[in-house]
């Protein structure tokens, strides 16, 4: 825990210089290891990409550009899809110091990271809206976990059958749902891949319009 508070307060130290001046034109995505990006990237020291995910992010960018979107991409890699480690806390920090108010994720996981919900909750008071996929278990994600997406504060995104027919969405039989999935979109990426990951940035466009 001391770990931890130390690993905090050198992160928010270090945030001041690192600041874009035109924070309402950028978000911040949290995801795995990249191989290559579009725009500009944060690397936070000590971060190792994990091979079997160093395309996802690439994925899920692709997807919010694909659609329209047009915000500037502030990446910030994690060990692997999510990981109770104090690198997913930091962009929360950068974001209330910075006055970013969109964050993305597109993972999660069933362990509770010491401070991410605080944190998470500061942000939405400050105006911020914070997107995660509900997951792929099939899980009801009140009665089993899956973090973040499992806090009230946050938006989570569940994934639907595309094309939708008729205009009926169908739920895709790998989605998680529950009462905090508030929000449903495709769950396909350009490459053919399936995941709630990929609905999230679907969202964030249509948010962003």
């Amino acid at each position: 825990m001391k770990f931890i508070l130390l690993s905090l307060l050198f992160a928010f130290n270090a945030i001041a210089n690192n600041c874009p001046s035109d924070p309402g034109n950028w978000i911040i995505m949290i995801d795995s290891c990249p191989t290559k990006l579009a725009d500009r990237v944060h690397r936070i020291k000590g971060a190792v990409c994990q091979k079997e995910w160093a395309s996802h992010a690439e994925e899920v960018i692709e997807v919010y550009k694909h659609f329209g979107g047009k915000s500037k991409i502030w990446l910030f890699p994690i060990y692997s899809v999510y990981s109770n480690d104090v690198t997913i806390i930091r962009p929360i920090l950068y974001a209330l110091k910075c006055g970013i108010k969109t964050i993305t994720l597109s993972g999660g996981g069933d362990v509770a990271i010491p401070y991410e919900h605080d944190l998470i909750k500061d942000f939405v008071a400050s105006g911020g809206r914070y997107y995660a996929a509900a997951g792929n278990e099939n899980n009801d994600i009140q009665k089993i976990p899956y973090y973040p997406a499992s806090y009230k504060e946050v938006i989570a995104v569940g994934a639907i059958i595309c094309p939708i027919k008729n205009k009926k969405p169908i739920k895709e039989s790998y989605s998680s749902y529950g009462n905090n999935v508030k929000r449903w979109n495709c769950g396909m990426s350009i490459r053919g891949n399936h995941g709630t990951s990929f609905s999230v940035p679907r969202i964030l466009v249509l948010d962003k319009r």
